[in-house]
């Protein structure tokens, strides 16, 4: 705890809140949407194929999803509507939303100045202004995704480039953006960073506790999670159930785990007229059963190409609304999560 006060401290910043208490906080949120919003919208493409993910060996210059591929103009909600997000979130019970504000084919969904390959140079809208304001003025907190591994600016493993010192400026200013120009955030989630898959680059190729005091110094109250079930790498787990990943019997963690109301995270052509998850397999089978393990469940709904949700997907949250009912809040610290191991900068013991 000791290097961390330090490091809040010199950095200017007062912390308000002890981890534990801001894992609490969260584990009582209990329900939140997930917003996977990016170009791959538009390309009604399978997972296997999306620009995010594809084989290595697609694109014009070997990697496809990068901007000489897919044009910013690509992106083009015309109708969007994040007060419609906020109010079938709200509808169905739900405390918060995360937005995927850098997915990894590196497109920013605010007009960074540290990139070309935005919104800036597309719809001309600020996304995520638009989904904090909505979202809050609905009285739900907001949380941002955040992917490392970015096609564009070729942050990857070694294999794959690496990662340059200047490329971790970049994070670390685009970082300094969507946590000083969007007031407070409830947590900021890390994919795509020492994952097995997407070309991630490592905990060596870009250091965590450094990434992690830079977030604190700026907003400490602000949780840093990442796609991850090691405690050692993350203010709270973040567990792609959708992926089958669950934590132990024995893992006494709080947890964040994510999973889709639609086939998969980004939105396709046909999900208007295809069937969604059923109430009974996101109240009974999902969120009743994680919220007992202090798992928070945060359901992905995937906004259409013209920027807002499916009727469906508005109908049946309602519905899960209807069926679901919160329970009492956690009122107890449980004794595990006191020992939450703190990051240590290189150097320091």
């Amino acid at each position: 705890m000791f290097l961390f006060v330090v490091f809040a401290i010199s950095a200017g910043a007062q912390k308000t809140k002890s981890l534990p208490e801001l894992q609490l906080n969260l584990m009582n949120l209990r329900f939140g949407m997930f917003i996977h919003f990016s170009p791959t919208t538009y390309l009604d493409l399978t997972d296997q194929l999306m620009p995010d993910h594809a084989p290595s060996f697609q694109g014009k210059d070997g990697v496809m999803g990068t901007a000489d591929d897919l044009s910013p103009t690509l992106f083009n909600p015309v109708k969007l509507d994040c007060g419609q997000w906020a109010d079938a979130a709200k509808s169905a019970g739900m405390k918060f939303a995360v937005l995927t504000t850098k997915h990894h084919d590196g497109f920013c969904l605010w007009p960074s100045k540290y990139s070309d390959y935005t919104v800036a140079q597309g719809c001309k809208r600020d996304v995520v202004r638009e989904f904090v304001d909505a979202f809050r003025k609905r009285g739900l907190l907001v949380g941002l995704y955040y992917s490392m591994r970015d096609r564009t600016a070729g942050i990857a493993d070694k294999k794959h480039g690496g990662v340059s010192p200047a490329q971790i400026q970049l994070i670390k200013n685009q970082l300094t953006e969507l946590l000083t120009q969007y007031g407070p955030i409830l947590y900021v989630v890390f994919d795509g960073w020492a994952n097995t898959w997407h070309e991630s680059p490592t905990f060596d190729d870009i250091e965590y506790a450094e990434i992690y005091y830079h977030i604190k110094s700026l907003q400490p109250d602000c949780l840093v999670l990442n796609h991850t079930t090691n405690p050692e790498y993350a203010d709270v787990l973040h567990i792609e159930l959708r992926a089958g990943i669950k934590l132990t019997e024995k893992d006494n963690w709080p947890a964040v785990g994510g999973n889709t109301i639609q086939d998969t995270w980004f939105w396709r052509k046909e999900y208007p007229k295809e069937d969604l998850k059923s109430v009974d397999w996101i109240v009974n089978q999902q969120l009743i059963p994680f919220n007992k393990r202090e798992v928070v469940f945060q359901l992905n709904c995937a906004p259409n190409s013209d920027g807002l949700l499916d009727d469906n997907v508005v109908r049946r949250l309602a519905e899960v609304g209807k069926a679901w009912i919160s329970p009492a809040p956690l009122e107890t610290i449980p004794k595990s999560w006191l020992k939450w191991p703190l990051p240590k900068p290189k150097g320091k013991q």
